[in-house]
């Protein structure tokens, strides 16, 4: 299981990496949300879809991956 924590981990800092090799070319505010017809309805300014989203993502996938560590139950990926 620490594997699989490791590796979401590992790939939210290559998130990271590849937002900040694109940061020149991103909108100051980006858009995160669409409705049927295509047009935009949420944005989030840059800093927060860069730094924000991955971090957000980096702390559920290793409280998720301890929590089921601690309950000892086998997962299959």
């Amino acid at each position: 299981m620490k594997k699989h924590i490791m590796i979401g981990s590992l790939i939210c800092v290559a998130t990271v990496l590849i937002f900040l090799v694109f940061w020149g070319k991103l909108p100051s505010d980006v858009p995160i949300h669409f409705d049927s017809n295509g047009n935009v309805n949420s944005v989030l300014p840059k800093t927060a879809v860069v730094f924000g989203t991955p971090a957000i993502c980096a702390i559920l996938n290793v409280l998720s991956g301890f929590a089921l560590m601690k309950k000892n139950e086998e997962r299959t990926f």
